[in-house]
């Protein structure tokens, strides 16, 4: 309801904030000559430790060893957003890559030559290119979600996916 007279509960809703930043906005009310603001803020989505949400070891070994800055055994959501890309090739006892999706700066991954499943990138909406070779020569790789922001897909970025049969775009 944008205008109105008489008593009323005013009710405001907003979808859940799975951004790791905090955001506010104000709200105007005005009666007669009078005006208020309501500034409202939802606290950004904070994560302990991302590596409660990855369930390959290989995995989290990796993103131990790469992304651990402070050397706790455990990937905070502050040092997630420090993760611009993610480099996995030849490790092919990676069958899993869930949890990826909590690195919200990922520009870049590099997957070739793993035993994934299954790869859900679609909240990872800084990536706007799949470089050539990204997922190539993984022939376990049933099905894969892109962000729309990926506006790119380089040649060979699925070259021997022999068992991919599902490319989703949400």
């Amino acid at each position: 309801v944008s205008s109105g007279f008489g008593n009323a509960l005013v009710t405001f809703t907003a979808d859940a904030n799975t951004s790791s930043d905090s955001r506010t906005t104000t709200f105007f009310v005005e009666y007669e000559n009078y005006a208020i603001g309501i500034t409202v803020e939802q606290e950004g989505f904070f994560i302990e430790n991302i590596v409660s949400y990855m369930d390959d070891s290989f995995f989290i070994k990796y993103c131990i060893d790469n992304f651990d800055l402070n050397n706790d055994g455990c990937i905070s959501t502050n040092e997630a957003k420090n993760v611009r890309a993610i480099n996995i090739s030849n490790i092919n006892e990676v069958r899993s890559i869930a949890g990826v999706e909590y690195f919200e700066n990922l520009e870049i991954i590099n997957c070739e030559n793993t035993s994934i499943t299954r790869a859900d990138l679609s909240k990872n909406t800084k990536l706007n290119t799949l470089p050539d070779r990204a997922f190539n020569n993984c022939s376990t790789l049933l099905a894969i979600s892109i962000p729309n922001t990926v506006t790119t897909i380089e040649d060979s970025a699925f070259g021997h996916c022999t068992s991919l049969t599902e490319i989703n775009i949400p």
